[in-house]
Formats: structure tokens, C-alpha cells, sequence
């Protein structure tokens, strides 16, 4: 699961969650994520 706490959720962070893969492979698709995000 991953938070993001912005201007835009000040009071609520945006939650961003996933069926339980387990830590490591929720860690490398999150990773991926990033990756190809800040590849655009």
C-alpha cells in the first residue's frame, strides 16, 4: 500500500492498494511503476 499525502489530500492521504502479493512482488511492481512513470 502506498500514501500519498498532497495539497490535494491534506487531511486524507490518497491510497493506493493492491490484492496481497506479498512484500516483494508489491515492492517490484511499485518500483516498475515508478520507473516507467517517470520514463513518460
Amino acid at each position: 500500500m502506498v500514501l500519498f499525502s498532497t495539497n490535494r489530500y491534506p487531511e486524507q492521504p490518497l491510497v493506493v492498494k493492491g490484492a496481497g502479493a506479498g512484500g516483494d512482488v508489491t515492492a517490484a511492481g511499485v518500483f516498475a511503476d515508478i520507473m516507467r512513470a517517470a520514463r513518460v
